[in-house]
């Protein structure tokens, strides 16, 4: 699943980047102009919450997400104070754009990492010697 997640945000991202001024001029009627710098920010931090966003999907199923929404709820209100001290430090909305990204690729080594840790957690553990390689022996057990 990660690997069409990956291959959509791709998509979308390179579409949104060819694409993106021509749309914001027609949606605006070119009463907007674009912030390039700002605009690929928001392109990277888009991309990066593709995958936090699927991988909180396995934390949801199995009611384990308190701790990524207070990451989440926690990781916004420092996202807005960094944005706010880059912007006054450099004065660029596109810096901005960069505390954005910062949020994202926190929840996303969070995210991912905590699904990977639960699926494995609760995967059965594999034995390979009572594991069956031959449909006779399933068969004969039956018998007994």
């Amino acid at each position: 699943m990660l690997k069409r997640q990956f291959v959509l945000a791709i998509m979308g991202v390179l579409g949104l980047a060819i694409l993106g001024s021509t749309l914001l001029d027609l949606w605006t009627q070119g009463r907007v102009t674009m912030n390039t710098p700002l605009f690929h920010w928001l392109l990277l931090s888009a991309f990066a919450a593709v995958f936090w966003q699927g991988g909180i999907t396995v934390l949801k199923a199995a009611n384990r997400h308190v701790r990524a929404a207070t990451l989440f709820i926690v990781g916004s209100a420092v996202t807005v104070v960094v944005a706010y001290i880059l912007l006054r430090w450099t004065g660029r909305l596109a810096d901005a754009g960069l505390a954005l990204v910062l949020l994202d690729c926190l929840m996303t080594s969070y995210v991912l990492h905590a699904a990977w840790q639960m699926i494995h957690a609760l995967a059965p553990a594999r034995d390979e010697s009572s594991i069956r390689t031959d449909d006779t022996e399933a068969v004969s057990g039956l018998r007994k």
